[in-house]
C-alpha cells in the first residue's frame, strides 16, 4: 500500500526510468509528493520530469556502482529536500543457464538487486528514524516464492530482498510466521514429526527461536537458542543494539512498542504453557548481543518453572567459540543435545523401538 497523500512528501525512487518504477513514481506523483527520480537513463528521467510538471528532480546514478550509491544520500540533501519515502526498485535480469552464465553480469546484478537494496536502506533510513517520519517500498516479485528456471540469480535476489524487507520494523513478525508455516508443513506432508523436529538458530536466528518458543512451542521437539537477541524491550541499550533501532523499531517510542512487544521473546514466557527442550548457549565476551539475553531469559522460563539446558562460553565473542577446538566443543553439545531430546536416545525414539 503506498502512503496517503502528501503535499510536502518526498519519495526517492530508484529505477525510475521505465517499468514499475515509473509508475510508481506517476502515483506518488498523484497524491502530492515530489519527487528524486534515479537511474541510469538521464534522458528517460527528464522527459517523466518534464510530464510530472516540475515536481521531480533528476539524479542519473548507476547503482551498481558503489561510489555513486554511496554518493546518493548526499545528492539528495543538496537539492535541499528531505526523503521521507525510499521506494528500491532498480534492478537487473540475467537469462540463461549457469553453465553458460557470464560472471561479470552475475555479479553486476547482485549488486543492484541485492547490495543496492541494503545500501540504501542503510544510508538513507537513519534519518527517517531520527525525524520520526518516513517509509521503505523494496520492490521484490513473485521471483521471490520459488525457484525461476534460466534465471537462478534473478530469483534468489527478490528472494533476498522479500526476506530482508519482512524482517524490518513492523514486518519482523512476519519472518516468524513463515518460518512456523514451513514446520507445519514438514509435519502436515508426513516429511516428519513434531516430536523428531528441531530447529536453531543464532544471533537474529536466536531471537526467532525464541518466537519459536514462546509462540509456536507446539511444532517443535527440541529448539537450540545460541547467542540470542531477547529482551526486545531493552535491546537498543546494550551493547550494538543501538544501531539495530532502524530495523527492529525503538522500544521507546510507544508506536513502535506496540509492535515490538507482540513478537519480544522475553515478555511472553508463560508457566502455563508446555514448551519443547531448549538449549540456550551465549559467550560470556559476545560484544555484539548481551549474553545478558540468554541469561534473564533462562531466568524467566526457570522462575516459569520449566528445565532450560544453558551453556555460557566465557571466551568467543559473538561467534560463541574463540577457536576450533571450542567450535567443536560447541557443534557436539548441540548435536548431543538433539540426540537425547529428538534423536535416538529420545525418550519418543525410545517408545517406538520395538520389543524384544
Amino acid at each position: 500500500m503506498l502512503p496517503p497523500t502528501s503535499e510536502d512528501g518526498v519519495a526517492v525512487v530508484t529505477g525510475a526510468s521505465s517499468g514499475i518504477g515509473e509508475q510508481i513514481a506517476r502515483e506518488f506523483a498523484r497524491r502530492g509528493y515530489r519527487l528524486v527520480l534515479v537511474a541510469r537513463r538521464a534522458n528517460r528521467l527528464r522527459g517523466l520530469a518534464e510530464e510530472l510538471d516540475g515536481r521531480a528532480h533528476v539524479l542519473p546514478a548507476d547503482l551498481s556502482n558503489r561510489d555513486e550509491r554511496a554518493a546518493l544520500p548526499d545528492q539528495v540533501a543538496a537539492l535541499g529536500v528531505l526523503p521521507d519515502v525510499l521506494v528500491n526498485n532498480a534492478g537487473l535480469s540475467t537469462l540463461g543457464p549457469v553453465a553458460e552464465s557470464n560472471p561479470e553480469a552475475e555479479l553486476n546484478l547482485i549488486e543492484v538487486d541485492v547490495a543496492a537494496v541494503v545500501d540504501l536502506c542503510s544510508r538513507f533510513v537513519p534519518g527517517m528514524v531520527k525525524r520520526g517520519r518516513g517509509a521503505v517500498l523494496n520492490v521484490a516479485s513473485v521471483g521471490a516464492f520459488g525457484p525461476v528456471p534460466g534465471q537462478a540469480s534473478y530469483g534468489a535476489a527478490k528472494a533476498f530482498v522479500l526476506s530482508y524487507t519482512q524482517a524490518m520494523r513492523e514486518g519482523r513478525h512476519k519472518v516468524a510466521e513463515d518460518f512456523a508455516a514451513v514446520a507445519k508443513d514438514l509435519v502436515s506432508r508426513d516429511i516428519t514429526t513434531v516430536e523428531q523436529l528441531s530447529a536453531a538458530g543464532g544471533s537474529n536466528g536466536g531471537l526467532l527461536m525464541g518466537i519459536m518458543l514462546t509462540q509456536y512451542p507446539e511444532l517443535f521437539g527440541a529448539l537450540v537458542c545460541s547467542v540470542p537477541l531477547l529482551d526486545m524491550r531493552r535491546f537498543h541499550l546494550l551493547l550494538a543494539g543501538a544501531s539495530w533501532v532502524a530495523e527492529y523499531g525503538d522500544p521507546d517510542e510507544p508506536a513502535d512498542w506496540e509492535f515490538i512487544e507482540k513478537y519480544s521473546p522475553y515478555h511472553h514466557v508463560s508457566a502455563d504453557r508446555h514448551y519443547p527442550p531448549l538449549l540456550i548457549t551465549t559467550s560470556t565476551r559476545d560484544d555484539r548481543v548481551h549474553p545478558g539475553h540468554a541469561r534473564k531469559m533462562t531466568a524467566a522460563l526457570e522462575a516459569a518453572g520449566h528445565r532450560v539446558r544453558y551453556y555460557e562460553n566465557i571466551e568467543g565473542g559473538h561467534a560463541g567459540a574463540a577457536d576450533n577446538k571450542q567450535a567443536a566443543f560447541k557443534s557436539a553439545l548441540m548435536f548431543e543435545f538433539l540426540w537425547r531430546t529428538i534423536g535416538a536416545a529420545s525418550p519418543a525414539a525410545q517408545r517406538r523401538e520395538p520389543s524384544r
